[in-house]
């Protein structure tokens, strides 16, 4: 793969694979399920053996990039995408590949073609808004720099969305040292559409993704935040043990900030393993590079377990949100927000987001 001005498309894809038939070329198959999602406004079409993805300066603004290419499957479970058509702002070169992966449920992650910052882009299938009353769990994607264990920054929370009134409910915030920064608060009315709405709050406006299945994205304007929620369960020690994942890093302190890798459950299911593929093509396992320990579980509360993670001598705190079963595949997931281990890091986001193998 190439190194430089490479495309990444990070695809966490919850609840499409049972859906996809094959196709060939760079025609999109004709029932390929559809994404839409923040940074700026991104839409995208995902198949079996094909993909379009279309960006927007904003909800509602002419698309100035559109790519599109073919798919296939590497050994390691992840997908390999090759560019074949692209058009627009900074659009990538033809025969440019990236990778991406599958998790049954409601979610796509996407790293953006034209990003220097390796932010990822959560996408949710596009469809109808909720016609029942949905709770979720939610962790950020992005920081805004503050301190992520001092109560500076919310990095895990609870919401709602109620159907009948067609209301957001913000509910608790916490920090990664547990701190309850905010409480329930009031209703937010909105008028959602085809699963997206906006609202004007915060200075600017919250755009909101929402799906039937209970999955949700919220991208705050004003300081640029993307939060990822989903549905979730009680989780304890019996929850992970000997349970494989694989998925994708995000760590603002490396280059590139996002990383494939795998990580390993002891029987315990307190303690893992994790490291970064150094060949993912190849379905080549680096050495073990840090150690995460599952410290509290159902805390702060019921789906969240509080960890630490250890890489040599430095630490850090790390909150993950756990989802068993999703979507009925018999797959569980962790998705994880935390900071950069190591004293002085306390500002620098670290997400793992992770499906069972």
């Amino acid at each position: 793969m190439k190194k430089t001005n490479i495309i990444i498309f990070l695809f966490l894809t919850l609840g499409i694979v049972s859906c996809f038939k094959s196709g060939s070329g760079s025609n999109i198959e004709s029932n390929a399920p559809q994404f839409s999602g923040p940074g700026s406004f991104w839409t995208a079409q995902i198949g079996n053996s094909t993909f379009t993805m279309e960006q927007s300066a904003t909800f509602g603004a002419a698309v100035d990039l559109t790519v599109s290419g073919t798919v296939s499957d590497i050994p390691a479970g992840f997908k390999v995408l090759t560019v074949s058509s692209a058009a627009g702002t900074n659009a990538p070169a033809i025969g440019d590949q990236g990778y991406a992966f599958v998790i049954p449920g409601l979610v796509t992650l996407v790293r953006p073609m034209n990003a220097t910052g390796d932010k990822l882009l959560p996408m949710l299938v596009s469809g109808d808004c909720p016609t029942t009353n949905q709770t979720f769990n939610w962790l950020v994607t992005d920081s805004t720099g503050g301190n992520l264990t001092d109560g500076s920054e919310d990095v895990i929370g609870e919401a709602s969305f109620n159907a009948s009134t067609n209301e957001y409910v913000p509910g608790d915030k916490w920090d990664l040292s547990g701190n309850l920064n905010a409480s329930v608060q009031a209703p937010l009315s909105s008028n959602c559409n085809n699963g997206f709405t906006q609202i004007a709050a915060g200075g600017g406006n919250v755009n909101m993704w929402l799906s039937q299945s209970g999955g949700a994205i919220i991208h705050v304007s004003a300081n640029d935040q993307v939060i990822l929620a989903m549905p979730s369960d009680s989780v304890n020690a019996a929850s992970l043990s000997n349970k494989e994942f694989y998925g994708i890093m995000l760590n603002e302190a490396n280059t590139p900030k996002v990383s494939p890798v795998w990580l390993e459950m002891g029987s315990s299911g307190t303690t893992a393993n994790a490291a970064r593929f150094t060949d993912v093509l190849n379905n080549i396992k680096g050495s073990p590079e840090a150690t995460l320990t599952f410290d509290s579980f159902d805390s702060p509360k019921e789906g969240f377990v509080r960890t630490t993670v250890t890489a040599g001598t430095d630490t850090a705190k790390m909150t993950c949100q756990y989802k068993s079963n999703i979507n009925n595949s018999g797959k569980d997931t962790l998705f994880c927000a935390g900071h950069v281990p190591g004293v002085g890091n306390e500002a620098l986001l670290y997400n793992l987001m992770l499906v069972e193998k």
